[in-house]
Parts: structure tokens; C-alpha cells; sequence
């Protein structure tokens, strides 16, 4: 996942289905973000505008296989 920090866009890259769920939670376990994205070239783009300022952790699901990350959304 890059950039870290975050701004604008997670970039989730290595994903090799077609969509992904992506899970952002707040460190105190709280869901502030679940969407499916779709994927192209391995890449998912998830838009962070929404998102405040902080560290989150961050789960990416596919069909054969869960990705658990910290990121920091500047």
C-alpha cells in the first residue's frame, strides 16, 4: 500500500482478483470506511477525502487471501 503517508488516494497494489473489500478502521476498532473496489493492472485506488487526519488500520479481503496493515492518513 502506498504512499504513506496518505493524502488524496490508498493505492493498494498486488491484488490479483478482480475487487477487493477494503475495511478502514479507527485504532479503537471502529469502522470508518468498507467499500469493494475494483481492480485494474493489480491496483485498487481507494479515495481517502473523507477520512481525518490519524493512523488507521486497514484490511483488504480477496478471494484467496486477508491483508491486515497500519496506515497514516495525513
Amino acid at each position: 500500500m502506498h504512499p504513506i503517508p496518505v493524502t488524496n488516494y490508498l493505492n493498494i497494489s498486488g491484488v490479483t482478483d478482480n475487487s477487493a473489500i477494503v475495511t478502514v478502521r479507527s485504532l479503537e476498532g471502529a469502522t470508518v470506511l468498507s467499500t469493494k473496489l475494483d481492480v485494474y493492472n493489480r491496483v485498487a485506488k481507494l479515495s481517502m477525502n473523507t477520512i481525518a487526519t490519524g493512523m488507521y488500520l486497514v484490511t483488504v479481503t480477496t478471494s484467496t487471501q486477508t491483508v491486515n496493515t497500519k496506515i497514516f492518513k495525513k
